[in-house]
């Protein structure tokens, strides 16, 4: 069994990583401070490709796999977890159920 990222995922990791250390930590304070995520970063997030990470390509999403988005999911919840909990889950973008 290979435990380790393939190099695909450990670019998402890095890119994640990245936008969260850019685009999240210095305001994560603040957010928590007003009770109240920016909601500018959800367009931000759909720009780097992190909505739809696991829907296929040929279907507008990114074409990731689950575990790169569980990835992003943990490098995202590092910065705040209010913002880790706006990317839609794989079955509601894949399935047409809620969100939430």
């Amino acid at each position: 069994m290979d435990l380790y990222l393939s190099a695909e995922q450990a670019a998402v990791r890095r890119l994640a990583a990245d936008f969260v250390d850019r685009e999240v930590v210095p305001y994560a304070a603040a957010w928590d401070r007003r009770e109240s995520v920016d909601p500018g970063i959800v367009g931000k997030l759909g720009e780097v490709g992190f909505l739809g990470l696991t829907i296929p390509e040929e279907h507008g999403g990114s074409g990731g796999d689950h575990l790169s988005y569980c990835l992003v999911l943990e490098e995202l919840g590092r910065g705040d977890s209010a913002v880790s909990r706006s990317t839609p889950p794989p079955r509601a973008c894949s399935c047409g159920g809620s969100p939430t």
